[in-house]
């Protein structure tokens, strides 16, 4: 479509939304969308209404009555325009930044929002609230979540105190892999690797200043990881389990493999900026609690 019939498009859709009276809301990122989603579940009104998404797979099942407007293979602008939304939402990072910047050149209201540790991911909820005039209902999500992490976290020190009363290793050192083939990992920035940090454990890849990145097998051996956390896209019964059968099984001497401390994590407690990520928090400490 060419941009003077985007235009046309953006006059008679502005026109169209003046009359809904609601706020609403087109969202551009998985977490974007559930925080939204959590928010308006904690309302008790219809002002605000989420009316279109990007497909991912395994998505949730209030999605399918949500209007689709692409997926991050192509977001579809035309379809956006003509759901007339108040304001669109996105993550950083997650959305082209060409077509944000379309969105923007029509004069739709974009909302980037980001965290880099747990709690900035809360603080998001209540910024996330302001935008869509939910409020209330931020200020609540944000209070549940911190309660939850902190009974988390408190149940992570006792555990640090027991261990240390018994004179055994203080903080596990922790290979968080992403992927296998290449072997990606995690650096000292981010949420994934606050998550560690919150669950008394070190990151064996602290010192990298980068959110996640590709290492070799060498430099995983070199750290010699105590504890061998690997994320699985399979369906999995339990949020996480012991492996013997992993690919580390032919290198003994790594502490992590010598203890059996290697462990398959559910990639979907853990991967979703979102109130669902206290899953993955809770996950990780557990596994940690028992090294």
């Amino acid at each position: 479509m060419r941009l003077y019939q985007y235009f046309l498009l953006f006059i008679v859709s502005f026109s169209i939304s003046q009359a809904y009276g609601n706020i609403r809301v087109i969202s551009l990122s998985p977490n974007t969308t559930e925080i939204v989603h959590e928010l308006i579940q904690l309302s008790d009104q219809n002002k605000t209404l989420l009316v279109g998404t990007i497909y991912y797979p395994s998505q949730p099942s209030y999605y399918n009555n949500i209007p689709s407007i692409g997926s991050y293979q192509g977001i579809n602008v035309e379809a956006i325009l003509k759901l007339h939304p108040t304001v669109v939402v996105t993550w950083k990072n997650q959305t082209p930044p060409q077509v944000l910047a379309l969105l923007k050149r029509f004069g739709i209201k974009v909302a980037i929002f980001n965290a880099e540790s747990l709690v900035e991911l809360a603080n998001s909820f209540t910024q996330i609230a302001k935008v869509i005039s939910l409020e209330k209902e931020g200020i609540a999500l944000k209070e549940k979540f911190t309660s939850q992490l902190q009974k988390i976290v408190q149940n992570a020190r006792q555990g640090k105190d027991k261990a240390e009363n018994i004179n055994t290793q203080q903080s596990p050192r922790v290979f968080l892999q992403l992927s296998q083939q290449p072997i990606f990992s995690i650096g000292g920035v981010g949420i994934l690797n606050d998550i560690i940090h919150v669950c008394r454990g070190e990151n064996i890849f602290d010192h990298v200043q980068k959110t996640s990145f590709q290492t070799m097998l060498s430099a995983v051996i070199k750290e010699n990881p105590d504890v061998i956390i690997m994320l699985s896209s399979v369906a999995m019964s339990k949020a996480y389990q012991t492996v013997t059968n992993s690919m580390w099984k032919s290198w003994p001497a790594i502490n992590a493999v010598k203890e059996k401390r290697v462990y398959l994590l559910s990639s979907s407690v853990i991967s979703q900026f979102s109130p669902k990520i206290i899953k993955g928090v809770n996950a990780v400490c557990s596994i940690l609690r028992t090294n």
